[in-house]
């Protein structure tokens, strides 16, 4: 079963926080002018509608008097253009005169309408209300007029499914306006939150790796001096007492573990901080078997069986970060491979790519674990990679040496059986 591994570093729980919160701004800002237009712009065009009513009113009463025109006739079809406003004359009493919508023998006494009742007494009125006559509700203006020195109440009304209407429409054009504007900002927001949490996880990751790159270069030079002390230590070891011997050659061990970890500690910042690339013809069989000739001196006592196949001449790439991804993949099989066990170097070429194959019989990765062992200091088995004088730092390299080339890198492994690498170069020149 394989398993693809992605590189890069991510930042997906940053980015749903962020859209979540961005998104809840924007709905509380889609409501909040929703429920403000609506009360301003409802209040707006009560008053806009009242002044249309009003000064359609005195317009008409202007008009009739000029007609001299008897208050029964001024709801005359012929004298109005359109059927709206509604226009309706009544006298002092209540009675309706005429009415250009209805039969006013049919209507009721409007003696009691609230502005009629305005009218009478403040010159003009207004109100708001259902119409059982023509069923719609209703906006109504009302005036006293004078005509031949008799009281009259001229009123009109327009009807508030016009209002609504209008309203809705302005709503609409507002929010056709607000809702690409709010979203423009919302993803700018993001753009810049996120631009500035790059930079600033961007100098923080800087920060560690300078760190650890200047504590693991001041900490080489006392560790070289100190080792040089423990091999002369170990040379007369028969000096000293025999209860002393393990001890020391623990800490030639010890002293030996730490110096390979600063090593790959710079080897994995050097990576971390994109080096320069130095692209050259390598040849793969070269490479490798000066490894496996290096590598079979430190586990001779394994007697691993090698077996290689070579088929490819050479390719351009950067040798120093090849042999570290051969090194260390060829160092992780050595170590978790029994004694007498078997490991298998293929060299091919796969869909235009090199491909290196690297399997072994050794102890294997549970399918939990092979997502993780690419993490700095991440161990299958602690304990025992200890022992084997493992850091843990070994595939952290791997994985940041084979994206520094642009490539690919998976992993199969079975437990008890063995695992497999399967490494994918980019051939910038197959010879």
């Amino acid at each position: 079963m394989s398993n693809r591994l992605k590189f890069g570093t991510h930042s997906a729980s940053f980015f749903k926080k962020l859209v979540l919160f961005q998104l809840c701004i924007l709905i509380l800002g889609l409501i909040s002018t929703y429920l403000v237009s609506s009360f301003f712009y409802k209040d707006s065009f009560h008053k806009q509608t009242e002044e249309v009513i009003f000064s359609g009113i005195h317009l008409y009463e202007k008009f009739l008097y000029e007609k001299n025109l008897p208050p029964q006739n001024w709801c005359d079809l012929k004298l109005v253009e359109t059927q709206t406003p509604r226009i309706t004359v009544i006298d002092i009493d209540g009675k309706v005169l005429c009415d250009n919508r209805a039969n006013k023998s049919l209507m009721d006494n409007h003696i009691n309408r609230p502005e009629i009742i305005q009218a009478l007494k403040l010159g003009k009125g207004k109100s708001t209300r259902f119409s059982n006559t023509i069923k719609l509700d209703m906006v109504y203006g009302a005036i006293k007029t004078i005509f031949n020195q008799k009281v009259t109440i001229l009123r009109f009304a327009l009807p508030m499914g016009n209002l609504a209407s209008t309203i809705y429409n302005i709503q609409r054009s507002i929010f056709l306006i607000l809702v690409p504007l709010f979203v423009f900002i919302m993803i700018l927001n993001i753009w810049f939150s996120f631009k500035e949490e790059s930079m600033i996880r961007g100098e923080n990751e800087k920060l560690k790796e300078d760190l650890t790159a200047n504590i693991s270069h001041e900490v080489r030079t006392p560790l070289t001096a100190l080792k040089g002390h423990i091999q002369v230590i170990q040379a007369q070891k028969e000096n000293f007492p025999e209860t002393l011997h393990s001890f020391i050659d623990r800490m030639a061990f010890t002293i030996d573990r730490l110096t390979q970890l600063f090593k790959d500690l710079l080897d994995l910042s050097s990576l971390e901080n994109n080096q320069e690339l130095f692209y050259e013809i390598a040849s793969p069989e070269e490479t490798t078997k000066r490894i496996i000739s290096n590598l079979n001196q430190i586990y001779q006592a394994k007697r691993i069986k090698i077996q290689t196949k070579f088929l490819v001449d050479s390719f351009e790439v950067d040798t120093k970060i090849l042999e570290q991804i051969i090194t260390n993949l060829l160092d992780n099989a050595y170590k978790y491979t029994p004694s007498e066990g078997t490991i298998k170097i293929e060299w091919t070429t796969v869909d235009n790519k090199v491909h290196l194959s690297i399997e072994d019989t050794g102890i294997g990765i549970s399918q939990k674990d092979i997502s993780r062992i690419f993490e700095r200091f991440y161990r299958v088995d602690a304990s025992r990679s200890r022992e084997l004088g493992g850091t843990g730092l070994g595939l952290a390299i791997v994985k940041h040496a084979v994206s520094q080339l642009n490539g690919e890198i998976t992993v199969s492994s079975t437990l008890d059986l063995g695992t497999t690498f399967n490494v994918f170069f980019p051939s910038r020149q197959n010879a």
